[in-house]
């Protein structure tokens, strides 16, 4: 759980993947986000916030609770296979 925990707050940290908030109150955040919004209960938001730095936690409630939201980009690159190794030596040699 301190894993996941701690992969979760690094990645909202990532303004540039994870959550972006403005000095105007409204949040950027990943896509992951709008497609799956169903399974971060009871809202994004308050998933979000355990997660968030203490001047972050602030500004989402200054924002109450209900920013101007918009969704970054997503980078379908991250997902693109790794090429084929010729062997298992060569496998074996990449990871070591």
């Amino acid at each position: 759980d301190q894993q996941m925990t701690e992969q979760m707050k690094g990645w909202l940290l990532n303004t540039r993947k994870g959550l972006c908030v403005r000095e105007n109150g409204e949040v950027e955040m990943s896509s992951i986000f709008n497609w799956f919004s169903g399974d971060f209960r009871p809202s994004v938001i308050k998933f979000m916030m355990p997660y968030l730095s203490k001047e972050l936690q602030q500004k989402m409630i200054a924002a109450k609770f209900k920013p101007k939201k918009h969704f970054m980009e997503y980078d379908w690159g991250m997902n693109m296979r790794m090429p084929e190794m010729k062997d298992a030596e060569e496998a074996k040699g990449s990871i070591e």
